[in-house]
């Protein structure tokens, strides 16, 4: 039997027969077949960190697909919320970011928070965005007024369905 070593193909390769005794023109249309169904639905923890004490710094948390509704933060809860925890003691606690994201109706919404109440033991403030589900499009966590704080790491977090 003659043995092949390094092939490359550049194009379109057609296989009649089976590599390690599987049909992989079978499992390409199996692979096709999935990736045309794949639903959109998702559900876990995001995280994504951003330094409070650098204006403008900005960060998108995640994006709602467009046609669906998101859920975010503790799910038993009629609000969303996202949260905040900073990661040294040195954190800074007067920094103010805005939360942009579309309300379930499409309505751009912008909350403001004051990190003025991180304190203990972790740091952590809660962003509650009042609105019970987010609608299609980025939710955005940017630096309005740069905080002051030796080190302004910090973790932003939430729950998310859709």
């Amino acid at each position: 039997m003659a043995q092949l070593k390094d092939l490359i193909c550049r194009g379109n390769a057609v296989f009649q027969a089976l590599v390690n005794g599987r049909d992989i023109a079978a499992d390409g249309e199996k692979l096709d077949t999935l990736t045309n169904n794949i639903n959109t639905n998702f559900a876990g923890k995001i995280a994504k960190t951003l330094n409070v004490n650098t204006l403008n710094a900005e960060v998108t948390l995640f994006t709602v697909p467009s046609g669906t509704m998101c859920k975010c933060g503790n799910m038993a809860d009629s609000t969303c919320k996202i949260y905040i925890f900073g990661t040294k003691t040195s954190m800074s606690e007067d920094a103010v970011v805005d939360v942009t994201f579309n309300n379930f109706v499409g309505t751009a919404r912008t909350r403001t928070f004051t990190l003025s109440t991180l304190g203990g033991d972790p740091y952590v403030f809660i962003c509650d965005l009042v609105d019970q589900k987010i609608g299609s499009g980025d939710v955005k966590v940017k630096v309005t007024t740069a905080g002051t704080g030796t080190n302004g790491d910090v973790i932003i977090t939430t729950d998310a369905v859709w």
